[in-house]
């Protein structure tokens, strides 16, 4: 004999099922790792970012995957979040149902790994921080607002850190008989940069100059991966997480939005959860040799179309040779997409 489930208790069991789908089995008490990620966490430089480093762990299941590289090693500081743990979890197979993951995320700092030092005792190296410009401008202010200006970035986006032996001159006030002069003696593409500081003070003034090193972090819109991408492979959508990240400039530039990647090719291997660079990328393949492409030649307000073998392999935005069908003339046109190509007459 068929029962006839009432509409509210159908729903009820419909809703029960799909949360079973969404939610794996808890299993047998004590078996259950807990993964929670810690607020701050340092690293060593050229180190990798390991599970141990940025979580607390807690039962077997969690700590036997303390070992776990969840961001490869960095030249500045950088953030780890939940998607990038549980992503380099579910890479090593990682059995989601013996484990739970808290937090939102985790700053990572580059330097000398964190020592345990008693309450009184200070650290023997300080965080690049933000100046503050407010109050008595100094030479500091001064320094920092020129390194603000040179990477083109608000103070509030900006951190500095010094050597101990500048402090004096850096603390220096700044008066309206002071003469302030600041120059780079590096490039701006890297994290440590060197700076020459003339002063000039009073009527007749005998400059005083010193060289001044500067750690420099910068806060910049990125793009990172949410998996691994192979050389030559395609970026869609769902391989790209944007953020906000503290990073050093270090030559090259981060893509700054993900419509910036998408569609182009990863020109060599980029780790799951590293910050993807311009240099990392190349425009995907518009044409083979030996392809048939056709070609907008385009001559004032006329555009005529037809078609050509391809001479040679060409990426998007490249100029590649062609031959049109029965003829031995060569000439050249610009890919502009998957077979397709633009002849400018006019120019």
């Amino acid at each position: 004999m068929t029962r006839t489930v009432s509409s509210p208790r159908r729903f009820l069991i419909l809703i029960l099922a799909l949360l079973g789908m969404l939610v794996p089995a808890m299993p047998a008490r004590g078996e259950v790792g807990v993964i929670t990620l810690n607020p701050t966490a340092r690293i060593a430089p050229g180190d990798p970012a390991l599970l141990r480093d940025v979580a607390a762990l807690e039962g077997e299941p969690a700590r036997a995957l303390a070992a776990t590289v969840v961001h490869t090693s960095a030249a500045a500081g950088f953030t780890v979040s939940v998607a990038d743990v549980r992503a380099a979890l579910t890479k090593q197979d990682a059995n989601w149902g013996r484990l739970a993951l808290r937090g939102s995320t985790c700053e990572v700092r580059v330097g000398d790994r964190a020592v345990r030092r008693v309450a009184d005792e200070t650290p023997a190296e300080t965080a690049p921080a933000v100046v503050d410009l407010a109050g008595v401008q100094t030479v500091l202010t001064r320094l920092a607002r020129l390194v603000a200006r040179m990477f083109g970035v608000d103070n509030e986006n900006l951190r500095l850190r010094f050597d101990e032996r500048d402090e004096a001159l850096l603390s220096r006030p700044v008066t309206e008989r002071t003469r302030v002069e600041i120059q780079p003696a590096s490039t701006a593409s890297s994290s440590r940069m060197a700076f020459i500081v003339w002063i000039y003070e009073g009527e007749d003034p005998e400059p005083v100059s010193q060289n001044v090193r500067v750690d420099v972090l910068l806060r910049r819109p990125v793009v990172s991966a949410t998996r691994e991408l192979r050389p030559g492979e395609a970026i869609a959508e769902g391989d790209l997480v944007e953020a906000q990240q503290w990073i050093a400039p270090d030559g090259s530039v981060p893509i700054a939005g993900a419509r910036q990647a998408l569609g182009m090719r990863a020109k060599r291997k980029i780790a799951a959860g590293s910050t993807i660079r311009a240099d990392q990328l190349e425009p995907p393949i518009a044409c083979e040799r030996g392809d048939l492409v056709k070609v907008h030649c385009v001559s004032g307000g006329i555009v005529v179309k037809a078609w050509a073998r391809a001479l040679g392999k060409a990426l998007e935005g490249e100029h590649v040779e062609l031959r049109m069908t029965g003829s031995e003339k060569t000439f050249r046109a610009r890919m502009t997409g998957r077979g397709v190509a633009v002849m400018d007459l006019a120019g």
